[in-house]
C-alpha cells in the first residue's frame, strides 16, 4: 500500500536521526494521529526496534477503550507495549497529565532510543497561535520542534488531511476523543474557530503556519549562536558584566540574557519581571526583583543573583564571634567609640542586623566607587539600646583609633569595605 502519508513519511525517516537509531519508543494515545503514526513506522521502519507506550488517564469509558484497542493492535503486530498509569491529584489536569506523560516516557527509554510524537502540522499551528497569544518572546518558545533532546516528531510538517486519508485507506483503528469536539479548551478553539476563520482568507494557513515556524526556529538558533560568542569572557564570580550586554546589539539582549538564565535557573524571571529588566538594560538604570530563592540585581556593574540567607537580628555576645549573612564579627566593648555604651553591651548585649539607614558620607563614597546594590544592601549596623553604628563607622580607621571590631566575609563585600575604607582618592 502506497498512501500520500507514506511517501512521506518514507522520505523524512530517510533522515537522521532517523536513519540510524538504536529504536523507537512510539507514545501512542489510541487517537487518530498517533496510531497512524504508529501504524506508518511499523511498515517502514523494519531494521530499528519498536516499543509502544501508552498513558492510562482513568478517565472512564474513553480511557478504558483507548487502552483495549492500543493492546490489541499491538498483539495482532507482536509489539512490546509499556502502560502507565496516570491518578490525578489536585492542580490543572492538562498540565500535570503532560508532565507525567514527559516523565513516564523518559523513564522508559532506552539507550540511543528515540521517542516519538504523533504531533502534526494542525497541532504546530494550534501551538504558534496559543503561543502568540499568550505574548511569546522573541528568545522564547514559539511552536514545537521537531527534534529535541531524544524526542522526534516526525509528522510536524504533515497535514491532518493526509493523516486521515491513511487512516481509512489502511483501516487503521483509532479513537475519537470526545474533549477534541468542544470548545472548552483554547486549542479546541482556536481549531474550531480561529483556523477555520483564517482558511477563508488563506487556503492551508495550518501549513503556511508551520513553515515560517520552521524558519524562525532556525533563525532563533543562529541569534542564539551569536549571543552566546559575547558570554565566552562574559562572567565572572557569577555576574553578568553590563559592558557585555552594551557591546551587543539590542535585539541580541533577550538570548544573552536566555543564557544566563539557564546558568542561573533559580534567578529566572516571570513575564512582568522580564519586561522590568529590559527596561532598566535600556534606560542604564539599576533595580532588582523577587525570584524563587533570592533576588536578582541589575547593578551597576551588570547581573548578578543572591541567594537568600538568614539575615534575621543576631544577638552579640562579648569576646565571642557573631555571624550574620556570611560574615563573621567579634565586638570589643573595651574600645574607645562603645565606651558610653559599655555597660549596656555588657549588661544587655547588642544586636547585629541589616542596616536600616546608611550614613551620607558612606551614601556618597558609593555612588563615587560605584559599589553595587547588592553589597549596599547587604552590610549590618550594630544597635545597642539607643546608639546604632553602622558596620563602616565601625571599621573606619579615620574615626576610630583601632578597629572596633574585627571581621571576615568570604564574598565580594569584603573587597567593596576595603576599598570604601582605605581608598586615598576618597579621603
Amino acid at each position: 500500500m502506497k498512501t500520500n502519508f507514506l511517501k512521506q513519511l518514507h522520505a523524512i525517516l530517510g533522515n537522521e536521526p532517523y536513519m540510524n537509531a538504536g529504536g523507537f519508543l512510539i507514545s501512542v494515545s489510541g487517537g487518530v494521529d498517533s496510531m497512524v503514526l504508529l501504524d506508518g513506522v511499523r511498515r517502514l521502519a523494519r531494521h530499528q526496534s519498536l516499543r509502544v507506550a501508552h498513558i492510562h488517564h482513568q478517565t472512564g469509558p474513553f480511557a478504558d477503550q483507548s487502552l483495549a484497542l492500543v493492546e490489541a493492535y499491538c498483539g495482532q503486530h507482536e509489539l512490546p507495549l509499556m502502560v502507565g498509569h496516570y491518578q490525578h491529584q489536585d492542580g490543572n489536569f492538562e498540565f500535570e497529565a503532560s508532565k507525567f506523560r514527559r516523565d513516564y516516557l523518559n523513564s522508559q527509554k532506552q539507550a540511543q532510543e528515540w521517542i516519538l510524537l504523533g504531533h502534526h502540522e494542525m497541532d504546530q499551528a494550534e501551538t504558534v497561535l496559543m503561543a502568540l497569544a499568550r505574548g511569546a518572546r522573541i528568545d522564547g518558545s514559539i511552536g514545537m520542534k521537531a527534534l529535541s533532546r531524544g524526542r522526534a516528531r516526525p509528522l510536524l510538517s504533515i497535514a491532518k488531511a493526509t493523516i486521515l486519508e491513511h487512516a481509512r485507506m489502511a483501516k487503521v483503528p483509532h479513537c475519537l476523543d470526545p474533549a477534541n469536539n468542544g470548545n472548552g479548551q483554547h486549542r479546541t478553539w482556536i481549531r474550531h474557530h480561529v483556523l477555520p476563520a483564517l482558511a477563508a482568507i488563506h487556503k492551508q494557513p495550518e501549513t503556511r503556519i508551520s513553515e515560517w515556524v520552521s524558519e524562525w526556529h532556525w533563525l532563533q538558533s543562529q541569534l542564539q549562536d551569536e549571543a552566546d560568542g559575547y558570554l565566552v569572557n562574559g562572567f565572572a564570580d557569577d555576574l553578568l558584566y553590563r559592558t557585555v550586554i552594551a557591546q551587543a546589539r539590542p535585539y541580541l539582549w533577550p538570548f544573552i540574557l536566555k543564557s544566563f538564565w539557564r546558568s542561573y535557573p533559580a534567578f529566572k524571571p516571570h513575564f512582568r519581571q522580564v519586561n522590568q529588566l529590559m527596561s532598566w538594560l535600556k534606560s542604564e538604570q539599576c533595580g532588582r526583583y523577587r525570584c524563587q530563592k533570592g533576588w536578582l540585581y541589575c547593578d551597576v556593574d551588570g547581573l548578578k543573583g543572591v541567594f537568600d540567607g538568614d539575615d534575621s537580628d543576631v544577638p552579640v555576645v562579648l569576646h565571642e564571634w557573631t555571624e550574620w549573612l556570611g560574615c563573621r564579627f567579634l565586638i570589643d566593648p573595651d574600645h574607645e567609640t562603645l565606651k558610653p555604651v559599655s555597660s549596656i553591651l555588657q549588661t544587655q548585649g547588642g544586636i547585629l542586623r541589616r542596616a536600616q539607614t546608611c550614613p551620607r558620607r558612606w551614601r556618597d563614597r558609593m555612588r563615587k566607587l560605584q559599589v553595587p546594590h547588592r553589597v549596599r544592601d547587604r552590610l549590618p549596623e550594630l544597635s545597642v539600646g539607643k546608639h546604632i553604628w553602622h558596620l563602616l563607622d565601625l571599621l573606619d580607621p579615620g574615626r576610630n583609633t583601632s578597629c572596633s571590631i574585627q571581621w571576615t566575609c568570604d564574598d565580594e563585600r569584603a573587597f567593596w569595605i576595603e576599598k570604601l575604607i582605605r581608598d586615598p582618592s576618597l579621603a
